[in-house]
């Protein structure tokens, strides 16, 4: 396997870590929706700066705070096609969070 590619096909809801040469930091996505025939990612970009991602696990970065997960919008249950309306556009900064209570 080259190094350039994931050991398994992404995933919707994967987190992928890169360093960015181009930035000369590491930089964190997660992927919303995956479009096969375009061969495209849409990702959510996650405010994180740290360690090399392989040193450290994510969730262990959240139980500390240094995780930044913004939320754009809180819906609740009634607002939920609005939400996803929403979230196939792309356009928000932040998680969409569906309240149920």
């Amino acid at each position: 396997m080259r190094r350039d590619q994931p050991p398994r096909p992404l995933a919707v809801g994967d987190v992928v870590a890169v360093h960015s040469e181009a930035l000369g930091a590491w930089t964190a996505s997660q992927v919303t929706s995956i479009n096969v025939v375009a061969k495209c990612a849409a990702v959510l970009e996650l405010d994180w700066c740290g360690p090399e991602p392989a040193t450290v696990a994510i969730a262990d970065l959240a139980a500390r705070g240094d995780l930044d997960l913004p939320i754009a919008r809180r819906f609740t249950l009634a607002d939920l096609a609005e939400a996803h309306r929403l979230l196939e556009t792309g356009s928000q900064r932040g998680k969409l969070v569906l309240t149920l209570a």
